[in-house]
């Protein structure tokens, strides 16, 4: 028997009114984001990977002088922005399948989100004074 809505026959076939709900709303754009955030942290890392000897200088002053550094500064925010934004929804993903519970799974995902935010800002943050102290 056909799908009945409403006390009347629907003429909608089962794809159609499947759209747009359940697992299908926003996959594929979540599958892309994390995909494009990967992507632009591959130079990034490599980047930071060549400037590892900057951030492992002997010297605290040194290190502070090579983060006054405009350009530095920029992709280093850069870096940070792009990395706790892939790491948020790579673990959303590891929350929405593996949490069963939909209090547990809310709680979870706006701690997480919470978390990566306020700990991109507070790194913003840094750079942002560091970069403009008097």
């Amino acid at each position: 028997m056909p799908y009945i809505q409403n006390n009347e026959k629907s003429i909608r076939t089962s794809l159609a009114r499947a759209r747009n709900h359940g697992s299908a709303k926003g996959g594929t754009h979540h599958w892309w984001m994390q995909r494009v955030s990967a992507i632009a942290l591959v130079p990034l890392v490599i980047w930071m990977l060549s400037c590892l000897d900057c951030l492992l200088s002997p010297s605290f002053e040194q290190t502070v002088l090579w983060l006054n550094n405009p350009f530095v500064a920029i992709i280093l925010g850069l870096f940070i922005i792009i990395s706790c934004y892939h790491a948020a929804i790579g673990l959303q993903v590891v929350i929405e399948d593996y949490v069963h519970k939909k209090s547990a799974k809310i709680t979870a995902l706006l701690l997480t989100n919470f978390i990566f935010f306020a700990m991109a800002a507070a790194c913003i943050f840094a750079i942002l004074v560091i970069n403009f102290r008097t």
